[in-house]
């Protein structure tokens, strides 16, 4: 999945609240991935304001949520532990690499992680 982007929850968080245009380029580049565990936390955040954006999610190709083990194996195999992520970051990052896809975070610790990775994504 060369060239495509999952966003994170504080990217569309921030959506929410100013329309970002970059995400809309993406759109329209049809290069936005969706990962179950974004969409619930944006539900659970947002409650009925992230109502549209978790509809727009399921219209995207979906990276598939690997198993637990395979999540802490990656972890492992690039020092992710005592680096500053949590369950679900860690998730988005081996779920990124897996696709071959990038990730685009505001969350610091995250962004910093796949930058390190050669995973981050920072729009134009």
């Amino acid at each position: 999945m060369t060239g495509m982007v999952l966003l994170d929850t504080t990217v569309w968080a921030e959506h929410l609240v100013r329309r970002d245009l970059a995400i809309a380029h993406l759109v329209e580049r049809d290069a936005l991935l969706h990962h179950p565990f974004v969409a619930a936390e944006i539900a659970l955040i947002a409650g009925s304001r992230g109502g549209p954006v978790c509809d727009a999610l399921a219209y995207l190709r979906t990276l598939t949520v690997l198993p637990d083990d395979t999540m802490l194996a990656f972890a492992a195999a690039h020092a992710l532990a005592g680096g500053g992520l949590g369950f679900v970051g860690t998730h988005l990052l081996a779920s990124t690499a897996h696709a071959g896809a990038r990730l685009w975070s505001r969350d610091p610790a995250l962004a910093a992680q796949a930058e390190r990775l050669g995973l981050g994504y920072q729009p134009d």
